[in-house]
């Protein structure tokens, strides 16, 4: 949901993280064992929090008098997007999985 908040800085095109991928359960090797990222993971799926990550359709939005200190303001709304439409195009497979959608419609 886009929300429309006049105090808001800024305005950029999200997904939300995968609740595998999201900081509770990231876990690291060390000395051939693995250790939570963060203290107190991996959590049960319902008591993680939403995560939500820029896609890459890369819509920014910025108020002019914010621009000047970077791409995004401090007070930044989400503009949530599905997997299909965040595609970021990065690799071969990247395009193939495009092209598929594409020839799919």
């Amino acid at each position: 949901m886009i929300s429309s908040n006049p105090a808001a800085d800024s305005l950029v095109s999200t997904i939300e993280v995968p609740h595998n991928m999201v900081p509770e359960s990231v876990m690291y090797m060390k000395e051939g064992f693995l250790y939570p990222y963060i203290k107190n993971g991996p959590k049960r799926r319902q008591e993680k929090k939403n995560y939500f990550a820029r896609n890459g359709a890369a819509i920014y939005i910025t108020k002019t008098d914010i621009i000047n200190t970077g791409i995004l303001g401090e007070r930044i709304i989400p503009y949530p997007m599905n997997e299909e439409h965040s595609i970021d195009i990065h690799h071969y497979e990247d395009l193939i999985k495009v092209e598929n959608i594409s020839l799919n419609r």
